[in-house]
């Protein structure tokens, strides 16, 4: 069989193989392929479980480490009959486990259903295969036992107000005359009880304190099992729950400007309206939930209802529907601290603003790119349409208009975002166009809130993308850095040349995928970062995302092929036949850990091969990879002539040996050194002597 036919169809297996990993991104326990997913190990309570008590935390356990900002609210519900659960959530690295806490106790004789969502990822990005979901039932207590349903504040709630009175509400009716200061207690930090009153009303027992409770203090409420129900049934366990109260000192956050600002006009329909307080203002108070901020915006006789966000020191109010056009709105953003009901501390901040006309035409398309009926569109372009100057470029920074692309082709619609510069609208695919197709395209647009279709300009057209026909993957001719090079910038940018007989319109109108594989020797892992192209030059180039590791070996590969084509025949990898590493600066000379002979060795052969071995922290790959100078200098003593040899390694070993082009001289003490450095490493302070501070001589026989 031809050999070269032989290789390309190994390779061709391997690159299958690679796609297969790339795209499941896990072990595949079936076929063994590498690179594993997060699993569930384990929950709290189990799949199944029933008799669950109502205060459970809910735990999932993974059997490796996870990226906990994956696992949030979106990635982890629990949902009942009733509803979702909402809650807090926490995360164990010690232990790889997630633990929720709802924010109230669950409801008794429910089934619950848990789902860890397939989003969540372990710290190299691999997500989960599939969804997790397990059930669990509460425990239905004896119809006749008394249980705490809710409490307010909820256990674990912060920034509580000074002035609140702590609460419970039981699921049946109770004996008012079991519940007292006695058996409703509250204590601060300190284990000291506050002094208070307790009522009892309609299934509530109300523990309201004597005087206000102090800032910045966590509270204990209990409710013991002297509380019986009405008909003489005690609850099953002393019941306790914790909040904390808000910090002290705080002052109602004062408004500094807003968005749109006092008196601004032509203001777009869709806009958000924001208060950005001052610096005064500490934005972990705000992110802490210690304030009320609430937004009133009244326009046209109407309240708008809404949203508010907080990012940083800015609330934002975004309206749940698009304002009304050319109306004046009066908004009042007012403040005040949590638990404080003095209106003296509260700040009011009242500004209005109008919004833009009626009246408006919507945008005519004047010209396109690509162009009708143009071929050899390159695969990553973006389309646009530019309007005519009758449009007022103003109006589509305000948002007034609706523009709509649809772009098909073959027998697909194409995904994408639409974003605005001046008189023109663009349209950027979330993917390469497909080689060698013509494209349909469409750019509606319309007035917001006028729905007549005779109002909506419509305009279409039409592009063929760059055919991949006869087109080889491009050959990497050379590589910057080249193959064992060392001392290489850590913010190196690394790039490939191709051969000259490259088609500069693969690269100019992206009809390759070009791939760089930089993998850390010293931890196995492939960077990231992105490629771009020098089409003049035939080049292409990786940029890091982050710079490289000082004193690390880094082994590369380069992945050319063609897209579309998914013939592995026509893909090209520089660094698969002959091996491509370098070192970045800061690699380490060996260090020499023994010799042979010793120090004061006698009777040494004439025809003594003399070796060093290194110490064991040395890197092989500094041996194996000829990174490294081993210099031998052995000096007759007598003569004060040095003697001429080869040097050569042991990789296995970690040693390097020196062989005399002639016998050494009987008789003869010789004193020697062993230099080491890093190739191409000028810095004298990494290199390593030894025979320099301690003497290694030795005498032949």
């Amino acid at each position: 069989m031809n050999n070269r036919y032989e290789k390309v169809r190994k390779i061709s297996g391997l690159i299958a193989i690679a796609l297969l990993t790339l795209v499941s991104g896990c072990k595949d326990r079936s076929v063994g392929v590498e690179g594993y997913c997060p699993i569930v190990e384990s929950t709290s309570p189990s799949d199944g479980a029933s008799d669950v008590q109502t205060d459970a935390m809910v735990t999932v356990t993974f059997e490796e480490e996870i990226n906990p900002e994956t696992f949030d609210q979106e990635a982890f519900s629990l949902t009942s009959p009733n509803g979702e659960v909402s809650g807090t959530i926490s995360y164990n690295e010690e232990t790889q486990t997630v633990n929720f806490t709802p924010d109230s106790p669950l409801a008794t004789g429910t089934n619950y259903t848990g789902t860890v969502d397939n989003t969540v990822e372990d710290p190299l990005g691999n997500q989960m295969l599939e969804e997790y979901v397990w059930n669990f039932t509460t425990e239905t207590p004896d119809p006749g036992t008394p249980i705490i349903v809710s409490t307010t504040p909820g256990n674990g709630d912060t920034g509580i107000a000074l002035n609140t009175e702590v609460s419970a509400d039981f699921n049946m009716m109770m004996d008012a005359s079991t519940i007292s200061e006695s058996s409703f207690t509250l204590t601060d930090g300190n284990d000291n009880a506050v002094d208070g009153t307790v009522e009892y009303s309609d299934s509530t027992a109300v523990f309201t304190p004597a005087a206000s409770l102090e800032n910045g203090t966590t509270y204990t409420a209990s409710i013991t099992t002297d509380v019986t129900s009405d008909e003489g049934t005690a609850i099953e366990d002393n019941y306790t729950w914790s909040f904390t109260t808000v910090e002290a000192g705080l002052q109602a956050p004062i408004v500094d400007f807003t968005d749109p600002a006092d008196g601004d006009t032509g203001v777009a329909l869709s806009s958000n309206i924001s208060a950005t307080f001052t610096e005064a203002t500490d934005p972990r108070d705000i992110e802490a939930d210690l304030f009320n901020v609430t937004f009133t915006i009244e326009g046209g006789g109407q309240e708008v209802e809404g949203v508010i966000t907080y990012d940083g020191l800015t609330a934002e109010f975004e309206p749940n529907e698009d304002l009304v056009p050319g109306t004046t709105y009066n908004a009042t953003v007012t403040t005040s601290v949590k638990g404080e009901s003095n209106e003296e501390d509260m700040e009011v901040y009242e500004w209005s603003f109008t919004t833009v006309d009626e009246g408006l035409q919507a945008p005519i398309v004047d010209f396109t790119d690509p162009a009708d009926g143009e071929t050899s569109v390159a695969l990553n372009t973006n389309i646009s349409a530019t309007f005519t100057n009758a449009t007022d470029p103003r109006d589509i920074e305000a948002d007034l208009f609706t523009v709509d692309f649809t772009v098909e082709g073959g027998g697909e619609q194409v995904d994408g975002v639409v974003t605005y510069d001046g008189l023109t609208a663009e349209f950027e695919p979330n993917e390469d166009l497909a080689p060698g197709t013509t494209y349909n395209a469409t750019v509606t647009t319309g007035v917001k809130g006028e729905s007549n279709e005779e109002d909506m300009e419509v305009y279409e057209w039409s592009f063929t993308t760059a055919s991949i026909e006869g087109l080889q993957a491009p050959v990497v001719d050379f590589t910057d850095p080249v193959n064992g090079e060392t001392n290489v910038a850590l913010d190196k940018t690394i790039s490939a040349t191709f051969t000259p007989d490259t088609d500069p319109r693969a690269l100019e109108l992206s009809l390759i995928s070009v791939e760089f594989v930089i993998t850390n020797q010293s931890n196995g892992e492939t960077i990231t970062g992105d490629v771009f192209y020098d089409v003049d030059n035939l080049m292409a180039y990786f940029d890091p995302d982050e710079e490289l590791e000082e004193g690390v070996i880094y082994e590369g590969q380069i992945i050319t092929s063609v897209k579309g084509d998914n013939n592995a025949t026509d893909t090209e990898i520089y660094g698969d036949d002959e091996e491509w590493v370098f070192a970045t600066n800061g690699l380490q000379a060996p260090i020499v850990d023994f010799t042979d002979p010793v120090n004061g060795e006698t009777n040494v052969a004439t025809d003594k091969t003399i070796s060093a071995t290194f110490t064991p922290d040395t890197d092989p790959r500094m041996l194996e990879l000829s990174l490294i100078s081993a210099e031998f200098v052995i000096t007759n003593q007598s003569t004060g002539e040095t003697i001429t040899g080869n040097v050569f390694y042991d990789v296995d070993e970690l040693m390097a040996y020196f062989d005399p082009d002639e016998d050494l001289e009987p008789g003869t003490t010789y004193e020697g050194r062993v230099i080491t450095s890093v190739i191409g490493d000028n810095n004298a302070s990494d290199t390593e002597i030894y025979g320099d501070d301690e003497e290694w001589t030795f005498t032949t026989q």
